[in-house]
């Protein structure tokens, strides 16, 4: 998959380059699509498919995750059951931890936080 139009750009870039389709982000953030992108739901589809097909091959594992962000707003949006055009609500630090526990029917948000050392 190909990075989508706005990637890499500053948010001044966005507005300057594309205020139309930032007026429309802001208007309906959970099912805008970027250009040569996915909107949120799809994205939230796509992750916790993802997720679900790992928890099941590794069923009563441990199992560590090394991601992005937003997927792991993704997954705490889906465990909360909080609604995708809410969900950038949650603030992912970079280097921070997320810890969710998986269990056959429910999951839950164990942890989120900066770890310092």
């Amino acid at each position: 998959m190909s990075a989508h139009t706005w990637s890499g750009l500053s948010f001044e870039q966005i507005e300057e380059k594309y205020p139309k389709e930032l007026e429309a982000y802001h208007n309906d953030r959970a099912n805008f699509i970027m250009p040569n992108g996915e909107s949120i739901v799809q994205f939230n589809e796509r992750v916790n498919k993802t997720i679900e097909r790992i928890v099941e091959e590794n069923n009563s594992s441990r199992l560590i995750l090394i991601t992005h962000g937003d997927v792991i707003q993704s997954a705490v949006a889906g465990i909360l059951h909080i609604p995708p055009q809410y969900q950038t609500r949650i603030i992912i630090p970079t280097g921070s931890a997320t810890q969710i526990s998986y269990f056959k029917g429910w999951s839950v948000l164990v942890y989120t936080g900066i770890i310092e050392y």
